[in-house]
């Protein structure tokens, strides 16, 4: 009776003993990934003010293994990939900045920017379909909305964002049209049947 006690009383020391040390390991652990995701943000700010947009990406990157959801993290690399012009990804990076921390305006200017980088653009094709610049600018306005809404279904292995862009404004212009011709048709018959 006494050696069960004594026994009971021993499994429960090392039980409780291991519990305080995987505890404490747990700490370590995250404070040791905190020190990891700290250390690379500040590379990944290092290489980008060197210039040095890949080596920042694989910081950037390594960070957010570390906290996958961190806005800063997914804010910066949009920035690298920016600065070498890989916008798909950069807007994928903004977009996921943007719902981890909607009030944050860093990722909204970054979007403004590429919206500036594309616009001149898509107002020539739309400005070619509509041949109006008002509902030309209503086109591109409109797909650029619906491209910052279906983002996610970008594929960056079926073509570039310009390009994927590029072809929502057309397709949204040559809609605008066939709703003109659509609407002059019926007037065009109603007047012929008087």
């Amino acid at each position: 009776d006494v050696a069960v006690k004594r026994s009971l009383a021993l499994l429960g020391l090392v039980l409780v003993v291991g519990g305080v040390a995987i505890v404490a390991a747990a700490i370590l652990q995250h404070l040791g990934g905190e020190r990891h995701y700290r250390r690379l943000l500040a590379e990944g700010e290092k290489a980008l003010q060197a210039g040095n947009g890949y080596a920042a990406i694989e910081a950037f990157s390594g960070a957010l293994a570390f906290r996958p959801e961190s806005m800063v993290a997914h804010f910066r690399r949009a920035e690298a990939y920016r600065s070498q012009r890989r916008d798909d990804e950069a807007l994928r990076d903004l977009r996921e900045a943007v719902r981890l921390a909607p009030d944050a305006p860093q990722p909204l200017m970054a979007l403004g920017e590429l919206y500036d980088r594309y616009a001149g653009t898509g107002l020539a094709v739309a400005l070619r379909v509509v041949a109006d610049r008002s509902e030309a600018e209503d086109v591109v306005h409109d797909a650029f909305v619906a491209v910052w809404k279906k983002i996610d279904r970008f594929d960056a292995e079926r073509g570039s964002l310009r390009a994927w862009l590029l072809t929502v404004v057309r397709n949204r212009a040559i809609d605008r049209v066939r709703v003109r011709r659509a609407t002059v048709d019926v007037d065009d018959a109603d007047e012929r049947s008087l």
